[in-house]
C-alpha cells in the first residue's frame, strides 16, 4: 500500500508510517506528541475476565493498557463492563470509553490497530499421563475423554474428526452469578473427570503456571482446518469507526512497546504464535 502524503506541520511534510508484514499504514504524527497526563485514555475492560483483565487484581490486558498510556502520555481510565456486544454498543459507540483490549482481527464495525498477538486453543494434560497428544490427527485421542467447550472451534474441529462420542463439553459461558466458562472444565481435568482439556491459550498457559512442571501444554495442530476453521486468535485493539487518529496513536504505541507488551504476556504464560513486530519509520522532507 502507498503511503499517503504528509500533513504539513510547521513548514515540514511528514509521514509516519507502521508495516507489519505487508500491511503498511500510513499516519499523521502531529497530534501524538503530547504532554504527560493531558488527556484521558477510557478502556472498555471486564472486570471478571482474569487473567486477561479483572478489577481485583491485574491481568494481562490491563497491564499492556498500562504500558500504552504510559507511552502515549494518558491518564488510564476503565469503564468496567462485562465482554460481549453491549460493551460496543453501549459503551465504545456511545463514548463511554475510548478503545477495546483484545478484539479480533477483522470484526465488523470497528476500526482495528495492528495485531499485537496470536494465541492458538492448547491441549492440557497431566504430565505423568501415560499418552502424549500433538494434534487433533493423534490416534490416542480416540482412546481419551476429552473436555472442551461446546460449539467452539475445538468442538467442532473435534465433530469433524469424529470423535464427539469422546467429548465431555462445558457451556462456553458461565452462568449468571456463577463460574466462568472456564472453572468447570479445569476443575474436570484437575479431577480426572477428563483426560485431555482443550481450552483457550491464555486460559490454559495462567492454570499450567500455577503448578510448574504439572501439565503438558501443546498448541492445537493443525491451525487452520479447511474450509473455515482457525483454532488460533490474532487480537488487536478496536476503536471506533471514524476515529484514526487514536488509531494511528495506539499503532505507533504498539511498535514502540511492543518488547515490553511480549514480556507481559510471557510472564502471564500466554502461548504465543509468532507475529512480526511492527516497525515505525519517520521520514521529512522540507
Amino acid at each position: 500500500m502507498a503511503a499517503r502524503s504528509g500533513a504539513r506541520v510547521a513548514g515540514r511534510v511528514w509521514t509516519t508510517t507502521i508495516l507489519w508484514a505487508a500491511l503498511a499504514v500510513a499516519v499523521w504524527p502531529g497530534h501524538l506528541a503530547l504532554a504527560a497526563g493531558t488527556w484521558d485514555m477510557r478502556v472498555c475492560a471486564d472486570p471478571h475476565n482474569f487473567p486477561a483483565s479483572s478489577e481485583a487484581k491485574p491481568g494481562f490486558e490491563n497491564r499492556i493498557a498500562e504500558i500504552l498510556a504510559k507511552t502515549l502520555n494518558a491518564n488510564l481510565v476503565y469503564v468496567w463492563t462485562p465482554r460481549g456486544p453491549d460493551m460496543v454498543t453501549f459503551h465504545l459507540r456511545t463514548g463511554d470509553c475510548d478503545l477495546n483490549m483484545e478484539v479480533g482481527e477483522g470484526t465488523m464495525g470497528l476500526l482495528n490497530t495492528v495485531p499485537y498477538y496470536q494465541t492458538p486453543y492448547v491441549f492440557l494434560y497431566r504430565k505423568s499421563s501415560p499418552f502424549t497428544v500433538r494434534s487433533l490427527n493423534d490416534p490416542v485421542l480416540k482412546k481419551l475423554r476429552i473436555g472442551t467447550y461446546a460449539y467452539s472451534p475445538p468442538f467442532v474441529a473435534l465433530q469433524d474428526q469424529g470423535l464427539l462420542s469422546n467429548v465431555v463439553f462445558y457451556p462456553p459461558v458461565g452462568g449468571a452469578g456463577g463460574p466462568d466458562a472456564n472453572t468447570p472444565l479445569l476443575d474436570a481435568l484437575t479431577k480426572g473427570k477428563v483426560d485431555v482439556a482443550i481450552v483457550y491459550g491464555p486460559i490454559g498457559g495462567y492454570f499450567a503456571k500455577q503448578a510448574p512442571g504439572a501439565w503438558a501444554m501443546v498448541p492445537v495442530t493443525p491451525d487452520f482446518v479447511p474450509p473455515a476453521l482457525q483454532l488460533s486468535r490474532i487480537w488487536t485493539i478496536g476503536v471506533r469507526p471514524g476515529d484514526e487518529e487514536l488509531r494511528d496513536r495506539l499503532n505507533i504505541a504498539l511498535a514502540q512497546s511492543w518488547d515490553a507488551i511480549q514480556a507481559v504476556l510471557h510472564d502471564y504464560n500466554v502461548p504465543l504464535l509468532p507475529l512480526p513486530k511492527p516497525i515505525v519509520s519517520l521520514q521529512g522532507q522540507q
